[in-house]
This record gives structure tokens, sequence and C-alpha cells, in this order.
């Protein structure tokens, strides 16, 4: 697959996502990722499974980050597997930043769709 055929998977996949968080429905953002997934968030230990994907995102959202906007910046596939790595932005109900910072994604082609396989994700706002 060209790189520009994967960015356009990427970003459709990706719009998804914002959809499904801002709208607070974290069961299908968990169905946007392998079954045998693994999610890196910061401060956390290695998540593993789409239930643990539904429960980190549900947290972040609890935190006060009502809204995500991420954008993918470079993808490119090898195989059944791809990568891409973003910026994002989480915002809160106010429309201020609740944290920003860059994130980098496996993913993995099963039965012709790619899912997210390894996703992680760290903020650049200084502490």
């Amino acid at each position: 697959m060209a790189d520009s055929e994967l960015a356009a998977v990427i970003d459709g996949v990706n719009d998804k996502l914002m959809k499904f968080y801002d709208e607070g429905d974290m069961k299908s953002i968990s169905e946007l990722y392998t079954e045998d997934c693994k999610f890196l968030p910061p401060g956390k230990e290695i998540l593993r499974g789409r239930k643990a994907v539904e429960e980190a995102m549900q947290d972040m959202k609890d935190s006060g980050a009502a809204k995500l906007y991420f954008k993918s910046m470079e993808s490119t596939s090898f195989g059944d597997y791809a990568y891409d790595w973003c910026t994002y932005t989480l915002f809160k109900e106010d429309g201020t930043v609740h944290d920003k910072g860059k994130g980098l994604a496996v993913w993995k082609k099963v039965d012709g769709k790619y899912y997210y396989h390894v996703d992680t994700f760290n903020s650049s706002i200084q502490s």
C-alpha cells in the first residue's frame, strides 16, 4: 500500500477515534484496537487488551480531558504492519488545553483492516 493510501486509512480510523472520544463512546474506541493490543499511556504500566484501552480512555475523559484532537504526521507500512506518529491536544470542557504532546502507534492488519496494535503517547507540557 502506498504511503498516501495508508495515510488516508489511518486518518479515517483516527477521525472515528476522535469522534468516539468526544461522544464518550470508549467501547467503540477499544474496537479500533487489536484484541491483543498494548496501550502505553504516560504514568501507567503497560495495559493489555481492548477492555484496558476502554478503561484508560474513560480515565482520561474523567480527568477533565473533554475533547481530543490529533493529527498523524507520518505513516509507513511494512507487510501487515504500519506505524505512524502524531501530535495531539486534549481540551477541557471550556476549550482550554488540558494536555498536548506526541504519540507513536504500531498498526496491525487483521482480516484486511488496520487496527491499533501498540499505542503510546506522552505529554510535551513540562511539569
